[in-house]
């Protein structure tokens, strides 16, 4: 029997095992590279948007404040609007929502009349 044959096809097959880990290694090398750098471009948007939305809100709270200073009563009169309003909505949202059921009719006696 000749062994040879053999371990020339154990010896090819374990340098494409070789191959193909190093190959493995290098993908996995370059998806986690991809990942981090991913990862790091969202976290920067994210950063930026938060910074806008805070430089936003700071440009509305000054805008809001120089308008009251403006018009006091208008703003006192905006602001009582809105919370009757608010209080109106919150009020109607918390009465039971009990289903209406239809009043049963009276059952009518026949009527005597008196005799004297």
């Amino acid at each position: 029997m000749d062994w040879s044959f053999g371990s020339q096809m154990t010896n090819g097959a374990s340098e494409r095992l070789m191959e193909a880990s190093r190959g493995f290694s290098d993908a996995l090398r370059d998806a986690g590279t991809r990942i981090s750098r991913g990862a790091s471009e969202g976290a920067d948007y994210a950063r930026s948007l938060g910074e806008d939305a805070y430089t936003q809100s700071l440009q509305a709270a000054r805008s809001t404040r120089k308008l009251i200073e403006k018009r006091p009563l208008e703003a006192v009169l905006i602001v009582g609007l809105a919370s009757f309003a608010i209080g109106w909505v919150l009020r109607r949202l918390q009465e039971p929502s009990a289903p209406k059921r239809p009043v049963p009719a009276r059952a009518t006696r026949p009527t005597r009349r008196r005799t004297h």
